[in-house]
């Protein structure tokens, strides 16, 4: 099962990788460089700290723009634009180091170019993972990132010592700009699955990424822990260089050793993540950011130095764990149309929360000490955490309507939320010839040869398919090149929901990038031939035609915290292409009723 769901056996993953770690290394050589440049410059600290809040400004100002941006705009060109303008800025500025006319102005100025071009970058780099890989590798992808971030912390800095004792600041500048060009050419060979952009209004787009975010309660809950385990956790993280001399006695010594543990803790919580050791949820992350806030207030109190080594390990791995995974789950929560301004309004906290706990925690020690202050924040953080565990009880039928969408589109009519009927299996596949939206007509005779037949009834309007709608197309990518025919059928009376027409049923498979043929029954006579009582209801027969799996996709609802995978379907799959039995204890899938034509509704229906 790891080995099924490891990103490291993608392609497009590795490629990106492979560019991504390069240019990670070489981050982080620019940003001990810049600090150690400006201090030559000035040996002011407070020009060393304009110049640091200038590379973290831009995203804390203009992360919604960034993320709105991001929606727009099609992400592998933005990356590979957004690449090439920060190995300008790089090479100018090693130019202009080496030519000595740098002062302290321009480096400020170059800085905030810098930070401008990181800030838009950071929504596109994390939208486009979940579009390299399938959502079974999502988990891994994002873990194995973690795992190359921190790695970087260690390695960029010591590369960054060696080569500005040697070469100077420019030197380092300039291995930053070449450390581009691994990830440009990583992106200009990688696939990318297809996005469809988003229309309308720039200030229209960023206000509806705002609302998602607030308004759909799973994201809301991720958003908050993020931001409290930013400023409390990472914002305390920010006064090591404090604890080890001041609480410890230990000196550069000691926070070597702090700083090693933390890395070592961040490194093995990826690991743990990456080979899905550790089971994801919510409450999980809620957990563990009250472990965090424990955490902080233990290092305020540690005794020892070697208590406090253990303590910071302990931080180290916690924090990453609900860092990376509460990525993870926001990724397999929102929907692709809004990923960029989501994933912008997390870097927003994750980053802003960080710089604000630091600079906090660092006022405040400065007042009433480290013990105190530790203390304060980690109490803050676990009793502000631990309230996150409750969430409303979704009602049957209850969803989040898509913020794009005008007002009046986003109300939901009445839904009867019903259970599938479970045809009894080894029935045999009714036979059907339906035309899709251009009149092509198609039926199971048309693929004779096929290993297996997947029957899919779904709509477009229904806020259980819109739920499922990108794993729908990612079926259609995994198991159509493996013999296994798919089609789908939408039997809604569509001239009571026009949302169900067959134009908008040609827009809905274009804009989701559906494989398979998308059907109208017209008459709902296939809809009652195979007993579909909702949608999505799914019937999975083998070669010879024999149902052997009708039931849900998986455990994923709209407003639920779990996130959508297909795994019972997927599974039921998986078990039909290698030959072995599927197992009869399937649990039924749950979605909005069939839209039946007046007079026309089956028996079982009400």
């Amino acid at each position: 099962m790891v080995m099924q769901t490891s990103a490291l056996r993608n392609r497009n993953y590795l490629l990106f990788l492979a560019g991504n770690t390069v240019s990670l290394h070489g981050l982080w050589v620019y940003r001990v460089a810049l600090g150690w440049y400006a201090w030559q410059l000035t040996e002011s600290e407070l020009w060393v700290g304009v110049v640091a809040f200038t590379q973290f400004f831009p995203i804390l100002l203009f992360a919604p723009l960034f993320g709105a941006l991001a929606d727009r705009f099609d992400r592998k060109r933005s990356a590979v634009a957004i690449n090439a303008v920060s190995a300008a800025i790089m090479s100018l500025l090693a130019a202009c180091t080496a030519a000595g006319v740098v002062d302290i102005y321009l480096l400020c100025t170059f800085s905030l170019a810098q930070g401008i071009a990181e800030g838009a970058h950071t929504p596109v780099r994390l939208a486009l993972v979940p579009n390299l890989v399938p959502r079974e590798q999502l988990r891994s992808a994002m873990a194995t990132n973690s795992i190359a971030f921190n790695v970087s912390r260690f390695v960029g800095p010591a590369l960054a010592g060696v080569l500005i004792a040697l070469y100077g600041s420019a030197a380092a500048f300039a291995f930053n700009a070449l450390s581009y060009l691994p990830a440009l050419a990583a992106l200009i060979l990688i696939r990318v699955a297809p996005f469809a952009p988003v229309r309308g209004r720039l200030g229209s787009n960023i206000s509806a990424g705002v609302r998602y975010a607030v308004t759909h309660g799973p994201v809301r809950r991720l958003m908050a822990l993020v931001g409290l385990a930013s400023l409390f956790g990472r914002g305390t993280l920010e006064l090591l260089p404090a604890f080890a001399e001041a609480a410890f006695g230990r000196g550069a010594t000691g926070l070597a050793t702090l700083t090693s543990a933390a890395g070592a803790g961040a490194v093995l919580a990826g690991v743990v993540l990456s080979r899905g050791l550790a089971e994801l949820g919510i409450r999980r992350i809620v957990a563990g950011t009250v472990l965090i806030g424990a955490l902080v207030a233990a290092l305020g109190l540690a005794p020892s130095f070697w208590y406090g080594v253990a303590v910071v390990v302990l931080l180290g791995f916690t924090l990453t764990f609900c860092g990376v995974g509460a990525q993870i789950l926001l990724q397999s929560l929102i929907e692709d149309e809004v990923r960029g301004r989501v994933s912008s309004l997390w870097g927003m906290l994750a980053f802003g929360g960080t710089a604000l706990g630091g600079l906090l925690a660092g006022a405040a020690a400065d007042r009433w000490g480290l013990a105190a202050t530790s203390l304060a924040a980690g109490t803050a953080c676990l009793l502000l955490a631990a309230p996150l565990a409750k969430r409303r009880r979704p009602a049957p039928g209850d969803a989040r309507p898509h913020p794009d969408l005008p007002r009046k589109a986003r109300e939901i009519s009445t839904m009867v939320a019903v259970e599938s009927q479970m045809l009894p299996l080894g029935t045999e596949a009714p036979s059907f010839s339906l035309p899709d939206p251009d009149g092509r007509r198609h039926s199971l005779d048309d693929v004779p040869d096929a290993r297996a037949y997947l029957v899919m009834f779904i709509c477009n309007h229904c806020p259980f398919v819109k739920h499922v709608r990108h794993e729908l197309a990612r079926l259609g990518d995994d198991y159509l090149p493996q013999g296994v025919a798919i089609f789908a059928i939408n039997s809604n009376d569509y001239e009571r929901h026009p949302d169900d027409s067959p134009e908008r049923m040609r827009e809905e498979a274009q804009r989701y990038g559906y494989r398979f043929p998308y059907l109208i029954d017209r008459d709902q006579s296939v809809a009652k031939a195979y007993r579909a009582a909702c949608t999505p209801d799914f019937f999975l027969f083998d070669a010879e035609r024999r149902l052997v799996y009708r039931g849900q996709l998986d455990d994923s609802r709209p407003s639920n915290d779990k996130p959508v995978t297909g795994a019972d379907l997927r599974a039921a799959l998986d078990a039909v292409l290698q030959g072995r039995e599927v197992p009869k204890d399937q649990k039924p899938s749950i979605g909005c009723n069939i839209k039946w034509r007046p007079g026309n509704a089956p028996e079982w229906f009400g």
